[in-house]
C-alpha cells in the first residue's frame, strides 16, 4: 500500500525509565525559540511555516520568524461581523474585508471585477534562518463551483498567476465556510486549497515576498469573494535547526528530522500489518481500523477513529529518539471539527486517549488545550508534562481512540517536544557568612571557619557580631556590606 508523504518528524511510544513531570494545563511559556547550528544547511522533514492573511500584528512567532500584510489602507480594519459594518456595502468599497471563520483571520474581496476591485496586497516575511523554503499559497475557492473563486499570486517581482481548486490541491477534510455578506449573513460556501507558488533560497533574517490580488474575471455568483487564508514556507534545505522536535504521526518507519532526532508511529502490537491497523481516506466507521488523512494537521497527515459508529481501533504508540538529552516540554495535538467554541466541542466531542510512558490513559479533549489554529481540522494543543531524557534515550507513548460513547472521532494530529534551556554554571558565589556546611543549587557546598578547629571549636570563641571592637582578638561579623552579603573583619592597632 502506497501512503501519502506524510513528510515532517514522527513519533514516540513508552519507556520506564524515563523521568517525568506530569503538568494537566495547558498554557505555557517558551523561554528558548531556537538556536542556530553552524555548517551546511541540512534536509529536513517537512518543517512548515504558517502567516496567517489576518494577522497584523508584526509580532514574531515562536521561531523568531515576522511578517507584515499591507498597505494598510488597501483593509477595512473592521472585521466582518462588526456593527459598524450593518447595511454598509463593503462588497463594493475597493478594499480587502477582514474575515474571522474557522479559527481563522482571512482576507476577502467580493465579485472582483464586478462589484469591486481591491487593491494589490504584499506580505513580507523575514525568516529567522535561512535555508531554501517551498512557497505554499493558502486560499479558498468555491465550494459548489470549484474555479469560480479564484485569486492571483506571485513570488517577488513574478507576473502574477490565478488559482483556483482548478490548478491547485484541495483538503481532503474540514469545515465549509460561507460567504460574507453585507448584511451580517453568510451565503453558499468556500472550500480549503493550496498551491505552490515556487521555491526561494534566503539568508538569516533574509525576505520573502509575495504578493496577492483579487482576480481580474468576473465570478458567476455576485457573493463569492477572492479569498486569502495566508502562506506557508516549507522548508527544503535549513541553515540552522530548530530548538523544538516536531512530530508528524503519518511516519510509520524511523525518520530523522534536521537535529538528528528520530520517530515512528505504528500499532503497539507489533505483529499487526500496516493493513491491519490502517486505511487511507476511507473514513470507514464501522472496519476498526485507523484511517490516514493528508494535509488536515499542523505537522501534515492527521490519523483518526469514528468510536460513536461502533469503531475500536487498535492501540497505537509514537516512539522518539531524542538526539540531545535534557528537559522537555511534552505537547499533543488533537482534532476537532465545526466551530471553535467550548460548548459545540461539548455537544460534538472528538476526545483522544494518551499515556506518558509507564502511565494509565489519560482522555484529553479540545477544551483541556489551546486552539492553535485550523489546518484542516481545529487544532488544539496539551501541555502533558515534561519528560528528562538522555542523550540518544528513546522514549514511547501511547495514543487511543475513546469507548466511553461520547466520540464522534479520535483525531490525532501529532506531538511537539520543547527542550528547556540548559544553564552552564561557569563560577559559584561564596559567602563569608556561613558557618555550617551549606549546599547551593548547583550542588556545591561551603562553609567557614577557624583553621584551628580545636581552640575555636565554638563560635563565640572566634567571632562578634557588629562588636567594632578593636582589642577582643576576634573576628566582626557585619551583615550587608559585602557583595555576597556578610562581611567579616579583624581589626589590628597600629601602634
Amino acid at each position: 500500500m502506497k501512503l501519502p508523504d506524510c513528510g515532517s518528524n514522527c513519533v514516540p511510544v513508552w519507556l520506564n525509565s524515563v523521568r517525568f513531570h506530569k503538568v494537566r494545563f495547558a498554557s505555557f511559556l517558551l523561554t528558548m525559540l531556537f538556536f542556530l547550528s553552524s555548517g551546511a544547511w541540512v534536509k529536513a522533514q517537512n518543517i512548515t511555516f504558517f502567516f496567517s492573511a489576518g494577522d497584523f500584528s508584526g509580532e514574531p512567532d515562536r521561531f523568531g520568524n515576522t511578517h507584515m500584510v499591507g498597505p494598510e489602507d488597501a483593509i477595512d480594519p473592521r472585521p466582518f461581523g462588526n456593527e459598524e459594518l450593518q447595511e454598509i456595502f463593503f462588497d463594493e468599497d475597493n478594499k480587502w474585508l477582514i474575515y474571522e471563520v474557522a479559527g481563522n483571520t482571512m482576507l476577502v474581496s467580493h465579485a472582483p471585477s464586478g462589484f469591486e476591485d481591491s487593491p494589490e496586497l504584499s506580505m513580507d516575511i523575514n525568516v529567522a534562518i535561512g535555508g531554501k523554503y517551498e512557497v505554499i499559497l493558502n486560499f479558498l475557492d468555491s465550494r459548489e463551483n470549484p474555479g469560480d473563486g479564484t485569486i492571483q499570486a506571485a513570488i517577488g517581482d513574478e507576473a502574477l498567476v490565478e488559482y483556483s481548486e482548478l490548478n491547485a490541491t484541495p483538503a481532503t477534510g474540514g469545515t465549509s465556510p460561507g460567504y460574507p455578506q453585507f448584511d451580517g449573513t453568510t451565503q453558499g460556501t468556500m472550500w480549503w486549497q493550496t498551491v505552490s507558488l515556487g521555491e526561494v533560497e534566503v539568508e538569516d533574517g533574509g525576505l520573502i515576498k509575495v504578493r496577492i490580488d483579487d482576480t481580474e474575471d468576473g465570478f458567476a455568483d455576485d457573493w463569492v469573494t477572492s479569498t486569502w487564508q495566508g502562506i506557508t514556507l516549507k522548508v527544503i534545505e535549513l541553515g540552522g535547526a530548530i530548538s523544538e522536535i516536531q512530530v508528524s504521526p503519518g511516519a510509520f518507519d524511523w525518520v530523522t528530522d534536521v537535529s538528528g532526532n528520530q520517530f515512528k508511529t505504528g500499532p503497539l502490537d507489533a505483529t499487526l500489518s500496516q493493513e491491519e491497523w490502517l486505511t487511507v481516506n476511507a473514513n470507514s466507521a464501522s472496519d476498526n481500523l485507523w484511517n490516514i488523512r493528508e494535509g488536515l494537521g499542523s505537522y501534515g497527515p492527521i490519523i483518526e477513529s469514528f468510536p460513536n459508529g461502533g469503531e475500536d481501533t487498535p492501540t497505537l504508540q509514537t516512539s522518539i529518539k531524542f538526539a540531545q538529552g535534557g528537559t522537555y516540554d511534552v505537547f499533543l495535538s488533537l482534532g476537532d471539527t465545526g466551530a471553535v467554541d467550548p460548548e459545540e466541542n461539548e455537544q460534538n466531542a472528538t476526545p483522544l486517549n494518551f499515556a506518558l510512558p509507564g502511565e494509565e490513559f489519560v482522555r484529553w479533549h479540545a477544551n483541556d488545550g489551546e486552539f492553535k489554529g485550523t489546518p484542516g481540522y481545529n487544532d488544539y494543543e496539551m501541555h502533558i508534562g515534561q519528560i528528562d531524557v538522555a542523550d540518544g534515550e528513546q522514549v514511547d507513548f501511547r495514543i487511543d481512540d475513546v469507548q466511553d460513547g461520547t466520540a464522534t472521532r479520535s483525531v490525532y494530529l501529532g506531538m511537539r517536544f520543547v527542550r528547556k534551556p540548559q544553564i552552564a554554571i561557569t563560577e559559584f558565589n561564596v559567602s563569608p557568612g556561613v558557618f555550617e556546611p551549606t549546599t547551593d543549587l548547583f550542588g556545591n557546598s561551603f562553609y567557614t571557619w577557624p583553621l584551628d578547629t580545636a581552640t575555636y571549636a565554638n563560635q563565640e570563641d572566634w567571632l562578634t557580631v557588629n562588636a567594632n571592637s578593636a582589642n577582643d582578638s576576634l573576628w566582626n561579623i557585619r551583615e550587608g556590606l559585602g557583595s555576597y552579603g556578610y562581611s567579616v573583619e579583624l581589626i589590628w592597632i597600629i601602634c
